[in-house]
């Protein structure tokens, strides 16, 4: 009873691992024009006639649009990428630390 009572936890464990690693995502803020600029471009790829579109929002947040066409579109990404600015200022941090260095000189030798 208790041997499989634990196979079933690490049954689910191994579950739930896989769901958040490769499943699990979550909503991107977008900016007003480019919500314009993917709807624009969904209007030219599907042929779409209709000129209005309402925007969808996610805990106050702009997270994509809804054709009146019945096209929505959600801007999502996995939950373990991480976004643009951090990784920008992650880069900053790095550059910042390389230039405090000081520079290695190497002797050469013939």
């Amino acid at each position: 009873m208790l041997g499989e009572l634990t196979l079933g936890v690490w049954l689910f464990l191994a579950v739930y691992v896989i769901w958040f690693f490769a499943l699990a995502k979550d909503y991107v803020p977008l900016t007003s024009g480019e919500c314009t600029v993917l709807w624009k471009l969904h209007k030219m790829q599907a042929n779409c006639s209709y000129t209005q579109f309402g925007t969808v929002r996610h805990k106050k947040k702009l997270v994509g649009f809804k054709c009146a066409c019945g096209y929505e579109y959600l801007s999502k990404r996995l939950i373990t990428q991480r976004n643009r600015q951090a990784r920008a200022s992650e880069a900053s941090r790095e550059n910042a630390r390389a230039s405090q260095e000081e520079p290695v000189y190497l002797e050469r030798y013939e």
